[in-house]
């Protein structure tokens, strides 16, 4: 619903490596542009972020965007969550299966 109505370069997706690759997949046959997997090895100016993003909760340093998704966050410390959050600058959305305390909070 959120990629019909936003600019898919103006969302960040973080969750863990193995569901951020999952959902790449998944996405493929689901959006006009492909998504792009953040890789924090290399420079920014060096990956296509002009599309959507995905980044592992290891990989989401020097980015920022309007909406951000967070998924996996029963899993993630509490200080990348803090930080994920910094990353937002209008609105971010936590998706889960089961309830937590860190969601709770």
């Amino acid at each position: 619903m959120l990629l019909k109505t936003i600019t898919p370069k103006d969302i960040l997706v973080i969750s863990n490596n193995l569901s951020r690759d999952k959902l790449n997949e998944d996405l493929e046959s689901f959006i006009e542009n492909k998504a792009v997997l953040l890789d924090s090895s290399k420079n920014l100016i060096y990956q296509d972020i002009d599309n959507l993003l995905l980044s592992s909760y290891t990989d989401m340093h020097g980015i920022t965007a309007k909406h951000v998704i967070l998924m996996d966050i029963c899993d993630a410390k509490d200080t990348e969550l803090l930080y994920a959050f910094e990353l937002c600058e209008d609105e971010a959305y936590v998706l889960y299966d089961d309830e937590c305390d860190k969601i709770t909070t």
